[in-house]
């Protein structure tokens, strides 16, 4: 049983630390597949740095696929893979902690290499690699929809990189779940492939994700990129609202609308309504509850606006 260390690359900044992080694990049993989404920088110098420590397969795409289409990237990137059993997607720009494969192939054994989804906690980072935030630590084990909830209503935070995942389950259950900008498709693609298995987290091994100018996340002052996000949510919690069979509207509705409230000062009210109607008539929401989520949402919107 190998693991695949994926990383779709396109900034620099942070590169050569991502990649030490690597090269510094106790256990060296991985491949590392490195995808170079046509950067203007230059990858290929920083990666060959680490050409002696490190098993890399390196490739540079002759189109950039990240700006239109981030999860056919990431997928692109892991269709390099070969003959590992497991993938863990990583980033550009983030750490893992010098245990994590060895901490992994532990928990493999401890749980008879069963075809978990195995995570790791984590720790928020500063561009300087300064902590900036201890974040909850997962239950040892959990559902797929426990992780919906917690994660919907921020009991719980979760990226990208600190999960890893069996290949055979993940192409089995139609790879990633695609939403714009990749907003949310990590969720949603956690969520299926725990379905009828279980989210195991592994102790004693963290990864730290980096908060910086670079990400996409903090672009929340654009109108566009707003109006995008809250078009991804909609589409996201539609897709939970279709997935669980006895999931609640009144969770669905609360969750969604936790979700986006931020974007209310950003977003036109027009727009931001109009969303939220459409939300609603799909799940077949009544029009009473509809109208009390629309004085809800009017109420904050003004009280922001004041502001």
């Amino acid at each position: 049983m190998s693991l695949a260390i994926v990383i779709p690359v396109y900034k620099i900044e942070f590169l050569e630390e991502a990649l030490k992080s690597i090269a510094n694990q106790t256990c060296k049993d991985f491949t590392l597949y490195i995808g170079d989404d046509c950067s203007p920088h230059d990858i290929k110098k920083v990666v060959e740095k680490f050409e002696r420590e490190l098993n890399i397969v390196f490739k540079r795409f002759d189109t950039n696929l990240g700006g239109q289409d981030l999860v056919a990237q990431w997928e692109r990137c892991i269709d390099l893979v070969g003959q590992e059993d497991w993938i863990w997607l990583f980033s550009d720009d983030d750490i893992m902690a010098e245990a994590c494969v060895e901490k992994f192939y532990e928990a493999l054994e401890e749980t008879s290499h069963r075809s978990y989804l195995y995570h790791f906690n984590i720790q928020t980072i500063g561009e300087h690699g300064e902590i900036l935030k201890r974040l909850p630590q997962f239950p040892k084990q959990l559902t797929s929809l426990e992780f919906f909830k917690k994660r919907s209503s921020n009991e719980l935070i979760s990226f990208v990189v600190e999960f890893i995942f069996n290949k055979e389950v993940f192409l089995k259950k139609g790879r990633f779940q695609n939403f714009d900008l990749a907003w949310a498709s990590d969720h949603a693609t956690w969520i299926k492939l725990a379905e009828n298995n279980l989210i195991y987290t592994i102790d004693d091994a963290l990864v730290y994700w980096r908060k910086s100018t670079f990400n996409i996340s903090p672009n929340t002052r654009n109108i566009k990129m707003a109006t995008r996000k809250i078009n991804a949510s909609r589409a996201y919690y539609l897709w939970v609202w279709q997935f669980f069979d006895d999931i609640s509207k009144k969770l669905l509705i609360k969750s969604f609308l936790n979700n986006i409230k931020e974007y209310n000062q950003i977003v036109p009210w027009h727009d931001f309504k109009a969303n939220i109607t459409l939300f609603m008539n799909q799940i077949g929401s009544n029009y009473s509850s509809l109208a009390l989520v629309y004085m809800y949402i009017h109420r904050l919107y003004k009280k922001v606006k004041s502001n």
